[in-house]
């Protein structure tokens, strides 16, 4: 491992020679009890020449020592003094990528481990694509699967997400061009909540997606995580979300506006998964007046999942196809990851 300091970072240029195949980007804040599987999931990537760089953004826990006590040449640390936010921590981590290909992951989530090896097959399987989603599995924090959700479709995804966020994963299901995500402008700092929504609207509108139709990502849902902790941060930067989309929206001579009803049921859902069962008494009403339920919705709702969450848990999954597939594919490795083992974040060096 080698330590970076944010100042060290030079001129954004072309990947240099000899360069790996792919640099994953992790941001990371105070989350060293969750770094030592982090690091076994990216490092264990089977089938691929990669890079793993941690952005350290203002940790004041056990993270610079956590990292430290990695053996594994691969992994280089970034850090911000302090906090500086995920758009941040992801853009200094992309700028200072020197593989081709970059991938970014959240520190909390976990993949399969041969999601950069397939995700690779599909872009070289599909002419003039610039990056790459899948599927995910929804896990809870001790990686038991819940549910699964199936990769967006190509040739709809740039007006399906002027509506909603058909990418999945989140921040750590897609691999893109190095050099179109910096011709973007990289994630938009101004956001926390929607960086990774805004910014996978625009490369859809910049290059054809490539997909692997299979959960390649463990997307765990937890009452520590940002989308539960940031829902505030969810209704103050809608505006900032729905005018980037609205821009892209003119740019690209389409109509589709946000649907600000599906965006409230995915705020719910994040709140009812995670168990905050006082929240959900409130957040109906919250989400009334921001216009993202009707008013008979958020009574009903705020009713149910306020005093009986696992009522609702059940009916939503009983509206969500249950694919067999994904589900026996996400279990195996899955359970491979949740097996805990000591020392673990003492991965193993990469073969010469």
């Amino acid at each position: 491992m080698r330590e970076v300091t944010a100042h060290e970072v030079g001129d954004v240029g072309a990947p240099e020679a000899g360069a790996p195949e792919v640099s994953v980007v992790v941001p990371t804040h105070d989350r060293a009890d969750l770094l030592p599987r982090l690091l076994r999931s990216i490092l264990g990537q089977q089938g691929v020449d990669l890079e793993l760089i941690v952005v350290d953004d203002g940790s004041s826990d056990d993270t610079p020592a956590v990292l430290a006590g990695c053996a594994d040449p691969r992994l280089r640390v970034l850090r911000h003094p302090t906090a500086r936010g995920v758009a941040a921590a992801r853009n200094l981590g992309t700028e200072h990528a020197r593989g081709r290909w970059v991938a970014w992951c959240d520190d909390d989530d976990v993949w399969a481990p041969d999601k950069l090896h397939l995700q690779l097959q599909a872009l070289t399987a599909s002419p003039g694509a610039r990056w790459c989603n899948g599927g995910s599995a929804y896990v809870d924090a001790d990686l038991r699967l819940t549910r699964v959700r199936r990769c967006p479709v190509p040739e709809t995804v740039a007006t399906d997400l002027l509506r909603v966020n058909a990418v999945t994963g989140g921040g750590s299901g897609v691999l893109a061009d190095r050099e179109l995500a910096l011709s973007l402008g990289g994630f938009d700092t101004g956001l926390a909540m929607y960086a990774d929504w805004d910014m996978w609207a625009r490369l859809a509108h910049a290059a054809p997606l490539a997909v692997v139709d299979l959960p390649l990502v463990g997307y765990v849902e937890h009452a520590s995580g940002m989308s539960q902790r940031g829902l505030h941060l969810a209704l103050e930067e809608l505006t900032a979300l729905e005018a980037s989309l609205a821009r892209l929206a003119r740019q690209s001579g389409t109509t589709p506006r946000l649907d600000r009803h599906a965006l409230g049921r995915w705020m719910l859902r994040q709140q009812t998964w995670a168990g905050r069962r006082r929240d959900n008494l409130v957040l109906p009403w919250r989400l009334m007046r921001a216009g993202l339920m009707p008013p008979a919705r958020a009574l009903s709702y705020s009713a149910v999942t306020g005093t009986a969450p696992g009522a609702m848990r059940r009916r939503w999954a009983s509206f969500w196809r249950v694919d067999d597939d994904y589900m026996s594919y996400a279990g195996q490795w899955l359970a491979v990851l949740s097996q805990p083992r000591v020392e673990e974040h003492r991965t193993t060096p990469a073969p010469a």
